[in-house]
């Protein structure tokens, strides 16, 4: 009978491991730090600071380079952590509207690797460097 309570406890703590080894807990101090996007209208570079503010840096394959700056937060969005950024617009081709409010991004944390998601279903995203 022993034997079985050991194997009990033993498949217990994995379930209970797997639980919280899935977990997408982030620290805002995490997020701190330069992210990019490489795509057919250019590269952008998104880098947020430890102050709450954020740049956002455009260069199109052909022109000038864009750049601006306002705040962003981390919020806690349907249980799934999010950085709002005020008054972001991204230069994918897919998607090129300024949200007058600002941008819900996806987080997402992945052996050590950032990614902030502007659509996970068209797989757009900007990648920690």
């Amino acid at each position: 009978m022993g034997l079985r309570k050991s194997e009990f406890m033993l498949l217990a703590l994995a379930c209970l491991s797997l639980v919280f080894g899935c977990s997408n807990a982030i620290s805002r101090s995490e997020l701190v730090g330069k992210y990019e996007a490489h795509h057919e209208n250019g590269l952008e570079v998104l880098e947020l600071r430890a102050d709450g503010t954020y740049t956002h840096r455009f260069q199109p394959v052909s022109g000038n380079e864009s750049q601006y700056s306002s705040n962003w937060r981390l919020e806690p969005y349907g249980g799934e952590p999010k950085v709002f950024v005020d008054s972001f617009a991204s230069n994918f081709p897919e998607k090129s509207e300024t949200q007058p409010i600002g941008t819900l991004l996806g987080v997402e944390k992945k052996a050590g690797l950032i990614r902030l998601y502007v659509s996970y279903g068209q797989n757009l995203y900007y990648t920690a460097h």
